[in-house]
């Protein structure tokens, strides 16, 4: 998935979906999100972070652990 236009096509059309964040999976039915990832805000000083839907555990960990 390289937009949100395309990730928006896929759910539409699909009958089931798996969300997925494995690079190998690109099966029809599964989702994979691991395009569509990153911080879009962070707030340390609020305790905020706004991520997209496909940010990993340990990308978020790496940017709370420079803070």
């Amino acid at each position: 998935m390289s937009s949100i236009s395309e990730l928006q096509h896929k759910v539409r059309q699909a009958n089931k979906l798996r969300i997925t964040n494995n690079v190998k999976d690109n099966k029809e039915e599964q989702l994979n999100m691991s395009s569509y990832s990153g911080i879009v805000e962070y707030f340390p000083e609020e305790l905020v972070i706004t991520l997209k839907a496909g940010t990993t555990i340990d990308e978020v960990n790496k940017i709370l652990v420079k803070k």
